[in-house]
């Protein structure tokens, strides 16, 4: 199946080549090879006890490429999303803590094409997510699955002159039970919006972003305890910009919270292009990551910014930080692994951790990312590090 950018008419973009460019830059990241109907991979024995546990690997030629997102939801079972697979678009997939996996989807394009976004577990029990490919206009999709695999196209992005293209990040529900989520381009200014979808799929513009402000980086908003909406958006470095913290409220309110500075030599602290989601702790503060930092190294930092937007900065591993900034690497995936790995999901009692992979695997050169576990406890007692 061939891929195209965004259509629509050619009006006033006097960043369109630029916006071309990034687009086909994010595609060519998590675009995979497709494959046949998955089976349970066959996996080395693992012992229970060991630090890292893989449930699931996923190998081109049997499933549905690599892993791209992963949740858990209310039932106990795991919710997550592929690139590739049967069709070439994409899959939803579930996946039990002993490792049973199923294909609950197979995208064609026609219904959507690259689900990058995290899925969401709304309060009907159903998987709601997005896809920034596919659909009526080819500009994305937004839809609906239920845990058997009942599969609903909600909206198709691009329907109209003013509505955001390419959602790139999930979406989260608000309080009110509506849908909030952001667009990678389109809308008024053709940057990217913000946008409100009510469960049955209609879409209301509240944010439209311009050059000027950065635009949206794609992963999905975060709903503070307050009910406000946070999300971040990307640098434009010709344009001098390194990236923003916003807020807005569920009625379209905007306000921008942070703006990154510019990166510089002789600071190693400071950080730019604000890439995952942000995450609220008990504390009230939100944390965050960047892809690129200051200094010799470059390599994005860890960060914490209060409600208020004060922000203070703190390789393919798991660490943690605590809120006084001091920083522990607590497992380095080797090559053979991982190459990347995804967000880490809590279990029961907070002492195993479920993540995904991807690359890497658990039979080399075969293998394309791991759905897996890691028993923090057994860390902290193998390299010393206490809790």
């Amino acid at each position: 199946m061939s891929r195209r950018l965004s259509g629509g008419s050619e009006r006033a973009r006097p960043d369109k080549s630029f916006r071309l460019v990034r687009l086909a830059t994010l595609i060519a990241l998590v675009v995979g090879a497709g494959g046949a109907q998955a089976q349970k991979a066959p996996l080395p024995p693992i012992s229970p006890n060991s630090t890292v546990r893989v449930l699931f690997s996923f190998f081109s030629e049997a499933t549905s490429k690599q892993p791209i997102s992963l949740i858990k939801a209310r039932t106990g079972l795991f919710y997550g999303t592929t690139v590739g697979g049967e069709g070439d678009a994409g899959s939803v997939f579930s996946i039990s803590e002993d490792g049973t996996f199923a294909t609950l989807h197979f995208f064609r394009g026609s219904d959507g094409d690259l689900p990058y976004g995290q899925l969401f577990e709304g309060d009907d029990g159903s998987l709601y997510g997005t896809t920034i490919l596919g659909g009526a206009t080819y500009q994305g999709t937004a839809f609906r699955i239920t845990p058997e695999g009942l599969f609903t196209i909600l909206h198709d992005f691009g329907s109209d002159p003013s509505d955001g293209t390419h959602p790139w990040g999930g979406v989260v529900q608000g309080a009110d039970g509506n849908f909030y989520g952001t667009t990678f381009d389109g809308g008024l200014k053709a940057v990217g919006t913000v946008y409100r979808m009510t469960p049955e799929g209609d879409v209301t513009i509240l944010h439209n972003f311009s050059a000027s402000g950065g635009y949206p980086n794609g992963q999905t908003l975060t709903l503070g305890a307050d009910g406000l909406l946070y999300g971040g958006t990307i640098g434009v470095l010709t344009l001098h910009l390194y990236g923003t913290i916003f807020r807005i409220s569920i009625d379209g309110e905007f306000k921008l919270l942070y703006s990154f500075p510019a990166p510089s030599p002789f600071d190693t602290t400071s950080g730019y292009g604000p890439v995952a989601p942000l995450v609220q702790a008990s504390d009230g503060d939100f944390y965050g990551t960047t892809q690129f930092g200051s200094g010799p190294d470059a390599a994005g930092t860890v960060f914490r910014m209060t409600p208020n937007g004060k922000v203070k900065d703190g390789q393919d591993c798991v660490y943690r930080i605590n809120r006084s900034g001091e920083y522990a690497d607590l497992y380095d995936f080797t090559s053979q692994e991982a190459m990347s790995a995804g967000n880490l999901i809590p279990g029961d009692g907070a002492v195993r951790y479920y993540s995904f992979a991807q690359g890497g695997g658990t039979i080399q050169h075969r293998s394309d990312g791991d759905v897996f576990s890691i028993n923090l406890e057994l860390l902290s007692r193998d390299h010393g590090q206490g809790w």
